[in-house]
């Protein structure tokens, strides 16, 4: 039960250092690193015991390392023992007890208990390079979702909520506005932030809830599997905490740099560490969301050498405490005014629908910042290959089709009068999402529907079972709502 602060009063060999990375820490540094581990246990206070029974697990959006993505999450193949000691397997991998197979073979036995390595991914970010994530293990995923939902559910019922709000990143760009215009608050951003986060971080962060530190333990994956660089080795272990895939990873990280912003706070202005604090932090405007953090002026500095004691990389190109320019969230702010750019990470293609879709969602991006002449000759290009076939739209009604706010005279296109519902209707090209579910029959399918039933019916059609192939985008000429 080890503090930040008294790291650097310890042996080597008891910290799991060498002694050459034993870190040698100044006076004002340990009394940092003293106030960072109050802070840290004060914020765990916040957030109250983690009991597993209380959240719901659920299946994540994105790819899993051992199945592929025609295959149906809810049959788990595997179930490790780390896992099964805070998550058991009747009560969260089955829907009931009765379809646990309390028979099986030691050969099943083992082949149940393994653990699969995750998968290094590389998915597109910028044009300069890509960004590495990985894909988390089916039944780690899963429970990591029960510990995400506890993070969200728990600090929006909390004091953190003024500082942190996992749902809405509008806020932190609105003061990075505010703050780009008068000066009072400097935004930091962090390289590598995921990367970075050890797990000794997050031991001494959550050191008084060692409920929660269980779970965190038994859903993060020790070692991870490449196959991206023919002459890199094939599987690693891993020393941080966790991937940027993992459920967990987000929350945590936001909570740790929440803890980091709160402890420079109350040592640059010598507060007491206590719950008026994280009143006062939310009245003087800090914010985090991830690894975008925004703080008072006066605290910058603080902020700065502790992230530097802690190991973590300041990216100094997106680091701003003084001018007129201010950068959060993917908000460019100068003195009050947003000039984000706009992205553009397609251009029309005949044999590509998603492509068309993409330019039609730019145009309105360009619309928005005042682009208009690249607007037009975006719309110009995209007209080469579908003609005069997409309509216009209003300004932000979320339809698809060319925005109206450069004035350009819509073209004249057939409409007519629906004589069931009797509104206007306009023959124009629609987005279709083609997608194909798999109904399969096992006792697994209790378990999904027991996760995704919705407590009242809305619909006739049965959203269960999987997807058995990714879902491609399409345009086709039909009637739609003008």
């Amino acid at each position: 039960d080890l503090s930040f602060g008294e790291i650097a009063r310890l042996p080597a060999e008891d910290t799991q250092l060498t002694l050459a990375e034993t870190p040698v820490l100044q006076t004002s540094e340990k009394g940092l690193l003293d106030t960072l581990q109050r802070v840290a246990d004060l914020l765990s206070s916040e957030l109250g015991v983690f009991d597993p029974y209380a959240w719901r697990p659920k299946h994540g959006p994105g790819a899993v390392s051992d199945h592929r993505y025609n295959e149906y999450k809810y049959s788990f193949t595997n179930w490790p023992d780390r896992l099964n000691s805070v998550f058991p397997d009747d009560a969260f991998a089955f829907a009931n007890a009765d379809q646990v197979d309390w028979d099986a073979t030691e050969v099943d036995r083992q082949k149940w208990a393994r653990c699969p390595p995750a998968r290094l991914l590389a998915v597109p970010k910028t044009l300069a390079a890509p960004r590495l994530i990985a894909s988390e293990p089916t039944s780690l995923q899963w429970c990591q979702q029960v510990v995400k939902d506890y993070f969200y559910s728990r600090v929006r019922a909390t004091r953190l909520s003024s500082m942190i709000d996992f749902f809405d990143q509008e806020k932190n760009g609105q003061l990075a506005l505010e703050a780009s215009r008068d000066g009072t608050h400097a935004t930091i951003d962090l390289s590598s932030a995921s990367d970075r986060v050890s797990c000794w971080h997050v031991e001494r962060l959550f050191r008084r809830l060692p409920s929660l530190l269980d779970a965190l333990q038994a859903t993060r994956s020790v070692w991870i599997q490449q196959d991206i660089c023919k002459y890199s080795p094939r599987y690693y272990y891993l020393r941080k905490y966790s991937t940027m895939g993992n459920a967990t990873t987000f929350p945590v990280q936001s909570i740790l740099f929440l803890a980091i912003a709160c402890a420079s706070l109350a040592y640059a202005r010598g507060a007491k560490v206590n719950y008026k604090l994280l009143k006062e932090c939310a009245r003087s405007g800090v914010r985090v969301f991830g690894d975008d953090i925004i703080v008072p002026g006066d605290c910058s500095g603080t902020l700065l050498e502790l992230l530097g004691t802690l190991s973590m990389r300041v990216n100094t190109k997106k680091t701003f405490e003084v001018g007129n320019f201010r950068e959060s969230c993917g908000v460019d702010a100068f003195r009050g005014h947003d000039v984000t750019t706009v992205s553009v990470l397609d251009v029309p293609k005949r044999a590509g629908p998603g492509s068309i879709v993409s330019t039609v969602d730019v145009h309105h991006n360009l619309c928005s910042a005042g682009f208009m002449i690249t607007a037009q000759w975006l719309q110009k290009t995209a007209g080469r290959i579908c003609g005069n076939t997409i309509r216009f739209v209003r300004h932000g009604s979320g339809r698809f089709g060319w925005s109206d706010m450069y004035g350009t005279t819509p073209t004249r296109m057939k409409m007519r009068m629906d004589r069931d519902t009797h509104t206007l209707q306009v023959f124009c090209l629609n987005p279709r999402v083609r997608e194909e579910r798999v109904q399969p029959n096992t006792p697994a399918c209790l378990l999904q529907f027991f996760t995704e039933a919705t407590p009242i019916v809305t619909s006739a059609v049965s959203h269960s079972g999987h997807l058995g192939r990714r879902p491609k985008v399409g345009l086709r000429l039909g009637w739609a709502a003008a």
